[in-house]
């Protein structure tokens, strides 16, 4: 198959190929700062919440490398200028610093790497029925689009749930998040987990979603993914934001987490270039022994 393609890759024009190559399109590592990225939570009281609220320590499994450090507040220390909600969120900004969009009918790859400590509370969770919102895809109000992702508690496990996901009207004609499919990964404490997606957002049956933890591929299912026009015009391509997020409720915990290698590629086959143990240090090669020296004769 794979020469099959080679081949016909000589004779068709680019237009007509099939598949589009992946690409990367955005890559924040966190080592010589906080790159390209913007606070969804800002401006912020009191004032210089913002600094609490993110930082970029060294990472706490000891390699050595910085990385982005996330603190949800539960009582009422740092808030949203004007709203109650506590938001710990942020988004990716492309070349020119614009929030970025997520196009219809285009092949996405989402990597990154995410580390609960020891003291990450999840019993609360569980015992309240509450999840926290860490990975919120959106196109205006109510949000709830392909890839969602939350974090709960499972007894004194941390679980993460990935819904495929998007709104849609109820019987008084409410918009409401339609979560269709949900895959559940507990997740350990004290360690870096790999965190790889690939979807492609539509409003009918051809969207899919597809996620692989830790190298393990734990969801792949097809259909909608994005939120009809008829219900919310489209008047904006989605945006994605990564944290931690819940609405007015107070919590009486804190809560932190560590996320690293964030990576974003469009096309097909794209696994390799957002995968967020790419970059993690290999060990030398040997050192060659015996080496000859070979002199042409002329």
């Amino acid at each position: 198959m794979l020469q099959i393609g080679l081949v016909l890759s000589q004779f068709l024009p680019a237009a007509l190929l099939p598949v589009e190559a992946a690409q990367l399109v955005y890559e924040n590592t966190f080592d010589n700062g906080v790159g390209d990225i913007g606070y969804e939570a800002t401006p912020m009281t009191p004032a210089g919440c913002e600094s609490t609220k993110w930082s970029r320590p060294l990472d706490p499994a000891g390699s050595g490398n910085r990385v982005f450090k996330v603190l949800q507040q539960g009582g009422q220390e740092c808030l949203v200028a004007a709203d109650l909600k506590h938001r710990a969120l942020v988004e990716p900004r492309d070349s020119k610093g614009d929030t970025m969009r997520f196009a219809p009918h285009t092949e996405y790859w989402v990597g990154y790497r995410i580390f609960f400590p020891a003291d990450f509370e999840s019993k609360w969770l569980d015992d309240n029925g509450a999840e926290i919102i860490h990975y919120q895809t959106n196109r205006s109000s109510p949000h709830g689009e392909t890839p969602s992702i939350d974090i709960g508690g499972n007894g004194s496990d941390i679980q993460m749930l990935f819904y495929r996901s998007f709104v849609e009207l109820d019987s008084t004609g409410k918009r409401v998040q339609n979560k269709a499919d949900t895959a559940k990964v507990i997740m350990s404490r004290g360690v870096w987990h790999d965190v790889i997606m690939n979807f492609r957002l539509e409003e009918n049956s051809t969207g899919f979603f597809k996620v692989w933890v830790d190298g393990v591929q734990r969801m792949n299912v097809t259909g909608q993914t994005d939120t009809a026009a008829s219900i919310k015009p489209r008047t904006k391509d989605n945006t994605t934001n990564l944290g931690m997020y819940w609405s007015q409720k107070d919590r009486p915990l804190d809560w932190t987490i560590y996320l690293d290698n964030w990576r974003i590629a469009t096309g097909s086959g794209g696994f390799d270039l957002v995968n967020p143990a790419s970059d993690l240090v290999a060990t030398p090669p040997a050192a060659p022994t015996n080496l000859q020296l070979l002199i042409p004769n002329n």
